[in-house]
């Protein structure tokens, strides 16, 4: 072999070498170019996915603070009504009273009231009180219980009071009592049974 073709020959294997060497660098390059590109890649995933977690709590933290907000406003309005509703039962609760103190089913109530203390008191000394505005059946009550019957310095709406000192016991059969124990105990029944 020639010295020009020994250098062809050297001159062919060292471009060839230097082009293998220059396709490793490269491929391990893109190599190292993919990974870096895939860790960017799934880093940007994560941290898309971190804050699509974040904006879905945000929202449905919202949207429970707007549904709770809802649900006051609807349970405030729906109290409301039950209120509206029950001052008017109980108006017409006060004035079916009234109208049932005008009859003589009302007398035949305070002695039935009468005789029921009377018989709880068994012999003691018992004071038996109408309201202030029965004044005028004191003297009928009192005839038909045999039982002298007193007038009240106050109103207490109707019905009986009957006090046995000797018991230290007050019997309160007095309506405006009545429908303060009723009213305060009053609940709507229906709707939802976690209501």
């Amino acid at each position: 072999m020639t010295t020009e073709e020994k250098l062809q020959h050297f001159y062919k294997i060292s471009i060839e070498s230097a082009e293998a060497e220059a396709d490793k660098e490269l491929t391990a390059y893109k190599e190292g170019l993919e990974r870096i590109f895939q860790g960017h890649k799934d880093e940007r995933v994560r941290q898309a996915e971190a804050e699509l977690k974040v904006e879905t709590e945000s929202a449905r933290r919202q949207m429970n603070k707007v549904l709770s907000a809802e649900q006051l406003q609807v349970k405030r309005i729906l109290s409301e009504r039950h209120n509206a509703l029950k001052a008017k039962l109980f108006e017409e609760v006060e004035k079916s009273l009234a109208d049932f103190k005008q009859r003589l089913e009302y007398q035949d109530y305070l002695v039935q009231k009468c005789n029921e203390a009377l018989q709880f008191a068994d012999g003691d000394e018992a004071r038996l009180l109408l309201s202030a505005e029965d004044a005028e059946l004191v003297e009928t009550i009192s005839q038909r219980t045999g039982h002298p019957v007193e007038c009240a310095e106050k109103s207490f709406g109707g019905g009986v009071k009957a006090l046995i000192p000797a018991r230290n016991v007050l019997i309160d059969h007095s309506f405006q009592t009545l429908l303060e124990t009723e009213r305060e105990a009053f609940t709507f029944k229906g709707g939802h049974p976690h209501e």
